[in-house]
């Protein structure tokens, strides 16, 4: 009989891949799961869980609001589309040198390197 007890059990490894997903959707206690604010408070449930002996007691709600802060900003940046046309805003503004005040002298540019000479200093 022991092959029919080596069957039982093989046939039980079969579920277990399934075992936790099972147990995810009973565990759900947000209404919204897809929302940022159910999101932040699973991570930070992550964070507690990792390092919760190193945190403050506000320090897990400091964690929250920060985690939900970053997953609407990124849900913001998410909603913008862009073409293969737009690029990075890049912008340039020559200036013109300022004058230095009267008595005082202007800063000496360095060479570049390899243009020293032994007596120059840097």
């Amino acid at each position: 009989m022991p092959s029919t007890h080596r069957r039982r059990f093989l046939a039980s490894l079969s579920a277990a891949p399934l075992l936790p997903a099972a147990l995810v959707q009973s565990q759900s206690s947000s209404p919204e799961p897809g929302s940022p604010a159910a999101l932040a408070r699973h991570l930070a449930e992550v964070v507690r869980s990792r390092h919760g002996g190193q945190l403050g007691p506000g320090d897990l709600d400091d964690v929250t609001r920060l985690i939900g802060e970053s997953l609407e900003g990124a849900e913001k940046l998410k909603a913008v589309k862009l073409t293969n046309a737009d690029e990075p805003v890049t912008l340039f503004s020559a200036r013109r040198p300022q004058p230095c005040a009267p008595g005082v002298s202007a800063p000496q540019a360095t060479p570049p390197i390899g243009t020293r000479r032994p007596g120059d200093r840097p």
